[in-house]
């Protein structure tokens, strides 16, 4: 009986704490993603702006599981440009490794 007691008090506890848990995993995770790809296609990151709604060219092929971010880019000629940065796949999210960009020109 004592038990029951403790599970209604620590039950939703615990709940929320995964759920809180899961929200900060996915926004490390995207940032990461996002950042390590810039890095790694010679860009500099000038701003990022995480897309909840509107998600540009990606709003009809994407899943809740990935994020998608506005950003504004500078490439290693110093030209900026503006698109769209998808990370993760379609079905296992932001588990995936995948990072694709869509210019806005």
């Amino acid at each position: 009986m004592e038990s029951e007691n403790v599970f209604r008090v620590l039950g939703p506890i615990l709940v929320l704490v995964a759920i809180v848990a899961g929200f900060a995993w996915s926004h490390s995770r995207g940032k990461s993603m996002l950042e390590t790809w810039a890095y790694q296609n010679g860009y500099e990151i000038l701003s990022r702006e995480e897309c909840w709604l509107f998600r540009g060219p990606f709003f009809w092929s994407s899943s809740k599981g990935q994020k998608v971010y506005k950003v504004s880019l500078r490439d290693a000629d110093g030209i900026v440009r503006n698109g769209y940065v998808r990370c993760g796949s379609y079905w296992i999210g932001l588990w995936s490794d995948k990072v694709e960009l869509r210019w806005d020109d």
